[in-house]
């Protein structure tokens, strides 16, 4: 093994540097593996081409040692590097947009049939190639010869342009403006003014004047005040205020019609009107109250509580009854199956602006609890999907 080792190590070196190998060898008549490893350690570097190809070391006297074994000595060979072929070589190409010539990498110009010198002219290229291949239309205006992409094509392309657009629809339509009475041209088919100064005019200039506020009387208070005639027109516009309507609602609700047990009037209650069968049944509970000498009297909804000072929201509460005890004190019975956002807030500032007065919520389950001494009273009425 060691002598292949020498025999290919003396080859390389005759292969790499054969003058400095020869010189070598009639130096030093002991042996040529001896003698080239021996003035490898001497400080003698082989070079070819600029570079160095045995490492220098220090003698081998200094080390302590009189020679190098040959695989060590072949390890530190440094190769050169093979130069570049032909095939990294760059190759000068000419854009076949602007004209321009350039040098590509060889592998660039195997990737692309066509190469350009720049993405710009690569996007100028394609961009004639794909209006080429869009239809082609006439525009109605102007003549001239316009094109569409694809996807906008399913319409009717009758313009080039916006303001072939606007030319067409301004030579199309005429009128004449009934403030000033001044011909023009519409913008579009909704156009009635000639400008927006003529559109702004008030009072009887304006054509679309149909003679100013109106004078009504509210319903409640009889107070005289004024609404817009679009108000009028509309047939509002019946109470001066969110009190007057409030009271007049209350009012109103009491000639309802009866209605499938909902609101209406109950014939064995006195004919008079409730809002739901839960509140008429309710009423005969307290009918059955009075009658065992529970309560001394109740009243179905005398008095309404307005919140002054509130201006948005809820502006007045109606409490359902009014249950008065043999002592005169009194307490304020409110029905609700459902409690909702509004109710809510009526009980809330109910608290807030009249906190002396009591204010009791028959909730479901309250009602529910009554419910059992129904056969107990007369004319109970059994509402949809439930059994009581």
């Amino acid at each position: 093994m060691t002598s292949e080792l020498e025999t290919a190590f003396e080859s390389y070196i005759r292969f790499l540097a054969p003058d400095l190998a020869a010189g070598m060898v009639a130096q030093h008549p002991v042996g040529p593996l001896d003698l080239q490893v021996g003035k490898c350690y001497n400080g003698a570097n082989l070079e070819r081409n600029g570079r160095a190809l045995l490492p220098t070391a220090p003698a081998a006297s200094q080390r302590g040692v009189s020679t190098m074994t040959a695989s060590n000595c072949i390890t530190d060979v440094i190769a050169p590097k093979p130069r570049h072929s032909n095939v990294y070589q760059k190759i000068d190409c000419t854009c076949p947009n602007c004209g321009k010539r350039f040098r590509l990498s060889p592998v660039y110009v195997k990737r692309n049939n066509t190469n350009y010198c720049s993405v710009k002219c690569r996007a100028e290229t394609r961009g004639r190639e794909q209006a080429a291949r869009r239809p082609k239309y006439v525009c109605e205006e102007c003549g001239g010869e316009f094109s569409r992409p694809p996807c906008k094509s399913v319409k009717p392309n009758r313009f080039c342009s916006k303001e072939c657009q606007l030319r067409s629809n301004r030579k199309l339509v005429a009128a004449v403006c009934p403030t000033c009475g001044a011909p023009f041209r519409k913008t579009n088919s909704k156009s009635i003014y000639c400008s927006i100064s003529c559109r702004n005019t008030k009072g009887s200039n304006n054509p679309s004047w149909g003679g100013g506020p109106v004078e009504h009387i509210c319903l409640t208070c009889e107070t005289k005040f004024q609404v817009s005639r679009g108000t009028h027109n509309a047939g509002q516009g019946k109470y001066c205020s969110r009190k007057c309507y409030a009271a007049g609602k209350a009012k109103t609700m009491q000639g309802a019609d009866y209605t499938r047990a909902r609101g209406g009037k109950r014939s064995d209650l006195g004919d008079r009107y409730f809002r739901s069968a839960w509140e008429a049944n309710y009423a005969r509970y307290l009918n059955w109250l009075v009658g065992q000498r529970v309560i001394a009297a109740w009243e179905y909804e005398p008095q309404t509580f307005v919140f002054h000072g509130v201006s948005r929201g809820v502006l007045s509460y109606t409490p359902d009854f009014k249950v008065t005890d043999f002592d005169g004190s009194y307490e304020w019975h409110e029905i609700k199956g459902w409690m909702d956002d509004k109710s809510k807030a009526k009980l809330k500032r109910m608290a807030k602006f009249y906190p002396n007065e009591i204010v009791i919520v028959i909730g479901h389950d309250e009602y529910r609890a009554i419910s059992k001494w129904a056969p107990l009273i007369g004319g109970w009425e059994r509402t949809s999907g439930h059994s009581y």
